[in-house]
């Protein structure tokens, strides 16, 4: 089945953002968490894994045109 260009983009994005995830909860023990408000905890890997994902979704998918 193929896949829109939009939908190639976010597969994309999610992949590498799997990629640092992956990588952090390998080493669990390593692992800095902090509060973002009651009984809502985040890690900086989830916070890196954001970022990667707006990074990629705000990059252009195509070059402009010249």
């Amino acid at each position: 089945m193929a896949r829109s260009a939009i939908l190639n983009v976010m597969v994309g994005a999610a992949i590498k953002a799997g990629r640092s995830l992956t990588k952090d909860f390998a080493e669990v023990e390593n692992l800095q968490v902090s509060r973002k408000g009651p009984a809502d905890f985040v890690s900086k890997a989830d916070l890196r894994a954001e970022q990667i994902v707006f990074d990629e979704l705000k990059r252009p998918a195509r070059p402009m045109p010249s």
